[in-house]
């Protein structure tokens, strides 16, 4: 039963993560909420807020008052490009891509959270989706930025772009900034 909690957790934060920023018009004032039926569900993470879609209510919120460094969310961005881009149809699933030298240091780096690439290589657009989405891995991240805007600082733009149309403070950071030569 435990195994099943701790598999479950990082799919089912990174679900609510996509979830709060796919809620553009859902206004909620944090400094009205911290810890909100925390007692009731036992979720180990250090901060956490599920919101209701329709009436704005909080559901459940932990530490939500807490401020923390940012997670993951240049993967967060990716995952969402990633299948904006395959609605559009600028990429399919069963497209292959091949890492550059970079991408292939970077994801086999055991410094990053990762799944190691291999140089020469090919890899479908649905299994880099995975990889970033379950294993929150830098590597196939990267070459998915890179597979929908051509090259990584092109799709830092493209990142940022997408943070000003969702009116959300930041987009002067430079996601994967260390990677980029």
């Amino acid at each position: 039963m435990r195994k099943n909690k701790v598999k479950l957790f990082p799919i089912t934060s990174l679900m609510v993560c996509i979830l709060i920023f796919l809620i553009k018009s859902t206004i909620v004032k944090a400094s009205s909420v911290n810890n909100y039926h925390q007692d009731q569900v036992e979720l180990q993470a250090k901060s956490a807020i599920a919101i209701d879609l329709n009436s704005g209510q909080v559901l459940y919120a932990k530490n939500a008052n807490k401020k923390l460094p940012v997670a993951s969310m240049s993967k967060l961005i990716t995952i969402y490009l990633t299948l904006d881009a395959i609605n559009n149809k600028k990429l399919s699933w069963n497209q292959k891509v091949k890492p550059t030298k970079q991408i292939v240091k970077i994801s086999n780096d055991p410094e990053y959270s990762g799944v190691p690439l291999q140089m020469n290589h090919a890899y479908t657009i649905r299994q880099l989706y995975e990889a970033t989405l379950i294993q929150s891995a830098n590597g196939p991240a990267m070459l998915l930025g890179q597979a929908i805007s051509g090259s990584q600082q092109a799709f830092v733009k493209k990142m940022r772009k997408q943070l000003a149309s969702w009116n959300i403070g930041g987009g002067n950071a430079a996601p994967y900034s260390q990677w980029i030569a």
